[in-house]
């Protein structure tokens, strides 16, 4: 496994260090605010590479958060901006992606107990459905109007969870969501991931200075130096998959 030996970098000891790699002339800067010519480009090429490298999977493990909130007896219908959460505490999230309804290995992520009864009450439940088909079951014909303790639970093309069928009291919901990207825009502000990573964003912007350049043999460096790095992150940040059960015995 290999790793960079650094401590956690910030956006402007990232863009420092993109300006030492990079060979590129001046004193090195002071702050990333109000950032002019070529010091400009070095920190929009950091910053870019932070937003391209949480782009490029969609199930990073420091992005995935867990979420809890209460349904409301007659309310099927619960949007990421306007539900009242207890985790993370609040109304909304705010740095929404999208929800994990179940895991990589197909295993259900969202479950719910009667919030009267306590956990020990608790049960999973069911994504298997797509929003076509929750929706010909769910809300056709008497099951529009049934409500009874939610067994199954679907994303609607609004990014909202909708749950069915349809609850008949307070039930406490837990599950995951994806953050979206995080942007890199004052000098403190510092990659989420682990610490020792956080050169991969030197190499990412170091290799789109390369190609502004026109030099092959930056573009390599930086190329040499970031796979090994990406490929450590990506054995420890995104989720095993499982291997699935047999068909028969």
């Amino acid at each position: 496994m290999v790793a960079a030996t650094v401590g956690p970098m910030n956006f402007l000891a990232l863009a420092q260090r993109l300006q030492s790699e990079s060979g590129t002339s001046g004193a090195p800067q002071t702050t990333v605010l109000n950032a002019t010519g070529e010091w400009l480009r070095l920190c929009n090429w950091v910053a870019n590479a932070y937003t391209d490298l949480q782009n490029k999977r969609q199930d990073w493990l420091w992005m995935e958060h867990d979420v809890e909130f209460d349904t409301i007896s007659g309310q099927q219908v619960y949007p990421p901006a306007s539900t009242v959460f207890t985790t993370p505490a609040g109304t909304g999230l705010p740095d929404f992606k999208k929800w994990e309804l179940s895991t990589s290995s197909g295993e259900n992520s969202f479950r719910l107990w009667l919030k009267s009864a306590g956990n020990h009450n608790e049960t999973f439940l069911s994504s298997g459905l797509s929003y076509p088909e929750f929706r010909d079951y769910y809300q056709y014909g008497a099951k529009r109007d049934t409500l009874a303790r939610p067994i199954s639970i679907v994303v609607d093309p609004a990014k909202s969870i909708q749950l069915g069928l349809t609850p008949n009291d307070v039930y406490t919901v837990v599950g995951k969501y994806f953050s979206a990207p995080k942007l890199l825009a004052t000098d403190a502000d510092v990659p989420d991931f682990p610490d020792c990573y956080h050169m991969l964003i030197v190499w990412m912007a170091l290799e789109q200075y390369g190609i502004y350049q026109s030099s092959p043999e930056v573009i390599a460096r930086a190329q040499s130096n970031g796979k090994p790095l990406l490929q450590s992150l990506e054995d420890e940040q995104m989720e095993e998959i499982g291997w699935a059960d047999p068909l028969v015995d």
